[in-house]
């Protein structure tokens, strides 16, 4: 999924002409892992004109209207893969870190540190996608 290919389809949905193949792109990549959090990304990206933001939410709205269902509590933990998840928290933290770092989040060094430090591959990886978003800003 190439990302200047999804934001020309969003602007392209906006007008009459290719309208019809730009939605037919869309809908064909939207089952892809990661493109519900691409969508957030677009949405929060200041660079990119009004349109294709407007775009990328009503993408990520019908997203959400046309795939969130209620489900038991069994049912949930299989309702987002282990990456999906952490593309998740991690484009949350990112946009944590956007608007409060490092004025008003000023312990995230010492928070950070001691999930450097862990022994747990799985809290290490965490906190090293964390500071991976952190450089990306």
């Amino acid at each position: 999924m190439d990302i200047n290919h999804v934001i020309e389809a969003l602007r392209s949905t906006t007008v009459a002409e290719g309208q019809g193949q730009a939605l037919d792109y869309l809908k064909k990549i939207s089952p892809m892992i990661g493109f519900p959090q691409l969508l957030l990304r677009l949405l929060h990206d200041e660079q990119l004109d009004g349109v294709v933001r407007h775009a990328a939410a009503i993408c990520f709205k019908n997203i959400v209207c046309q795939h969130w269902e209620v489900v038991d509590d069994e049912q949930k933990q299989w309702t987002l893969n282990e990456q999906d998840k952490v593309i998740h928290l991690c484009t949350a933290i990112q946009i944590i870190m956007r608007n409060d770092f490092p004025e008003r989040w000023t312990g995230f060094g010492d928070e950070i540190l001691p999930l450097l430090r862990s022994s747990e591959a799985e809290t290490l990886l965490g906190a090293l996608f964390i500071l991976h978003r952190l450089c990306k800003m």
